[in-house]
């Protein structure tokens, strides 16, 4: 299988998104809610790669873990976005700002976790990463300044509001932490795919880290962007979509690559044996 063919998913995906939301643009009612509808379909189609990945590994393996604590975090990114409609059922916004504080926080926390544990991968594979030790520390320390351009202005604006006692400010700080240390491990990310030199195995690694650039660019939509063009709510929230979209979509295809990887190494095994497979 050519992994590079899925990518067709998210481009067609996004296209279609652009397509109608600008046909809806003038009903904000059904623009809403296709927004909310498309926004969830892709969480929770990047909670089942997470967790086709998990799965196709035996308990107790390295890969399973990291994964799973990935299907944890799209887990709460799922349950984030359906509290609200806790709001039908008589609880308060003070309230439904507290799940959803506590929501982030944990999706956070185990976005990272898991991250960290995918770029340690090529550790405890044993691979030798290309290019000299220095190379490799200027790619990692170019991955942490992006992250702080970008993600940097929103932690340090919400750790302002954190001080002055609106506690409900931690959702966004914890959120923007969470980015900072997750985008900074992309250049470890692509280290390892490089690392394994465009083979099948490397295509778990790629998807993952065009996840991870579309979340950078979400923090920078919503914190840098309008400083420079000011840009209108509404245009700013389609442009955050779209890399959220963008975001899901590649976290589903890094999962679902993970397995297919997973079943072409299990199926080349017995010929590299001399063994027919069955």
């Amino acid at each position: 299988m050519k992994f590079r063919n899925l990518l067709i998913l998210p481009v067609a995906w996004l296209g279609l998104f652009l397509i109608l939301d600008m046909i809806f643009i003038d009903d904000p009612d059904i623009n809403s809610g296709f927004h909310y509808i498309n926004l969830n379909l892709t969480n929770l189609m990047f909670l089942a790669g997470c967790l086709l990945a998990a799965l196709k590994f035996k308990p107790g393996d390295y890969l399973r873990k990291a994964w799973l604590w990935l299907v944890a975090c799209a887990f709460f990114i799922n349950f984030y976005n359906v509290i609200p409609v806790i709001a039908w059922m008589g609880a308060d916004q003070v309230q439904i700002g507290l799940f959803q504080g506590i929501c982030n926080a944990f999706g956070n926390t185990s976005a990272v976790v898991g991250i960290v544990m995918l770029s340690r991968a090529w550790r405890i594979a044993e691979l030798e990463l290309p290019g000299p030790e220095w190379a490799q520390l200027f790619v990692q320390l170019i991955a942490v300044a992006l992250a702080l351009i970008l993600a940097g202005p929103a932690a340090v604006y919400s750790l302002g509001r954190v001080l002055d006692g609106d506690y409900f400010a931690i959702e966004w700080l914890s959120s923007a932490l969470g980015d900072i240390i997750c985008l900074g491990l992309i250049a470890p990310l692509l280290l390892t795919a490089l690392a394994l030199r465009g083979g099948v195995l490397s295509w778990p690694w790629i998807f993952q880290t065009l996840s991870l650039m579309g979340w950078l660019f979400v923090d920078a939509i919503m914190t840098v962007l309008p400083q420079f063009y000011g840009t209108e709510p509404g245009q700013m929230n389609t442009l955050s979509e779209v890399f959220r979209i963008w975001a899901n979509l590649f976290g589903f295809l890094a999962g679902l690559a993970q397995r297919l990887v997973v079943d072409q190494v299990r199926k080349q095994i017995p010929n590299l044996k001399g063994e027919n497979p069955s």
